[in-house]
Order: C-alpha cells, then sequence, then structure tokens
C-alpha cells in the first residue's frame, strides 16, 4: 500500500526567532510522503528570508514545499484556512512556526491513520518552557462523540496543531474558523470537525512541542 500524502500547513507571521527550529524539524520528518504549504500572512519581519536559508540545507526536501503569500495581513484563522484549501495531501496537519515536531511525528500519525481509518488523529505534546518540559497526555475517548463532548468542556486539550485531520472532511463540510476570530479560534472550530469524523484514533507518545517561551 503507498504511504497517505500528508500536507504540512504553516503560517508565518512575525517568527524570525523561531522558524527556523520548526522548519528543521519539518524537513527532518522520517515520513516520505510529505508536502509542506507556508503561509505568508504579510510578516513584517525576516521570517520568509529564514525559511528560504533554512531550506537551502535540505535539496531533497525542496521540491515538496510551496509557499502562498497573503496580499495582506488576514491573521491565523485565514492562514490555516488558506493552507487547508490549497493542500494536495488526503490528510494535514497544522504546525505553528514558532513550535516544531519530533522526527517521527507524521510517520507515527499517518500510520495510525492507515492503520484505523481515523479521519482524526491525536497525539500528545510537549509544552517547552525556557528551563522544563513537560509532557501533556490528552484525554481522546475512542468515541467521536464523547471526543467532541470533551473538548467542549475542556477535558481535551483544544489545540488543533499537531493533529492529523483529513483534508476532505474540513472541505466538504466548512468546518473552519471565522476569518478574524484570533483567540480561542481552535476553540470555534475543533468540536465541530471532531463532531463531523467518522472515527478517532491516538497514538500515546509526544509529537507535537508547543514552545511557551516566546517574547
Amino acid at each position: 500500500m503507498a504511504a497517505i500524502k500528508v500536507t504540512v500547513c504553516v503560517p508565518v507571521y512575525g517568527v524570525e526567532k523561531y522558524i527556523g527550529k520548526c522548519v528543521r524539524s519539518l524537513m527532518e520528518q522520517t515520513y516520505p510522503e510529505i508536502e509542506y504549504l507556508f503561509v505568508d500572512d504579510c510578516t513584517k519581519d525576516r521570517s520568509m528570508e529564514v525559511l528560504e536559508q533554512t531550506l537551502q540545507d535540505y535539496p531533497d526536501r525542496r521540491p515538496a514545499v510551496r509557499t502562498v503569500r497573503h496580499d495582506h495581513n488576514r491573521g491565523l484563522a485565514a492562514a490555516r484556512k488558506t493552507a487547508v484549501e490549497q493542500a494536495t495531501g488526503e490528510y494535514v496537519i497544522h504546525v505553528d512556526s514558532d513550535d516544531y515536531l519530533s522526527a517521527d511525528a507524521v510517520s507515527q500519525l499517518a500510520q495510525k491513520a492507515e492503520d484505523t481509518g481515523a479521519d482524526i488523529v491525536v497525539g500528545d505534546l510537549n509544552f517547552v518552557s525556557a528551563d522544563h518540559t513537560y509532557c501533556h497526555h490528552d484525554r481522546v475517548p475512542s468515541d467521536k462523540d464523547e471526543y467532541a463532548r470533551s473538548l467542549l468542556i475542556r477535558k481535551s486539550f483544544q489545540g488543533i496543531a499537531g493533529k492529523l485531520i483529513r483534508r476532505s472532511l474540513v472541505i466538504d463540510h466548512q468546518l473552519f474558523t471565522p476569518e478574524g476570530l484570533n483567540m480561542a479560534e481552535d476553540y470555534a472550530v475543533l468540536p465541530r470537525i471532531a463532531y463531523y469524523a467518522n472515527r478517532v484514533a491516538k497514538v500515546d507518545v509526544p509529537i507535537y512541542h508547543y514552545v511557551k517561551y516566546k517574547s
């Protein structure tokens, strides 16, 4: 069986201090069938320059990278929507450009999707501070309706980043956060995605590293 294609969706705005580490973690993924889609939300700093400089170290991955630029700053919700709309992968995974992935993150998530046919695959995550890393073991009920309820009452982690999601599920039901809603935007959309999913699965290892020491 051919590996499923995954599009990694990365919004870019004001992250020149962090995007290099993020990009390296993406280019060094062990999974072969990845498309990378970076959305430049009219960043005012050197983020895109750092991105291009970092990509020079990964010539084998460079053909799989696409960049899209908004004509004006539209915010995180719009950047994520643009990425999903232009993605060509069967599944998408959002990665914020100041965070990073474990090297086998996409491999583990994609393998679980292949094994289970799940529309959403969730992993655990590390909260990374300047002097400490805390592993958060997410609560993901096997029943998708229970998972949606768990998200709504905040017993499960509401962040959409780091979750593998079947693209057609989002496109067919237009499950996007309203443009301009840039606070608690994941809470506004993730329970709806879970509601429409047929199956949810979990990998019990930390695959996403959420950086907390940003300045």
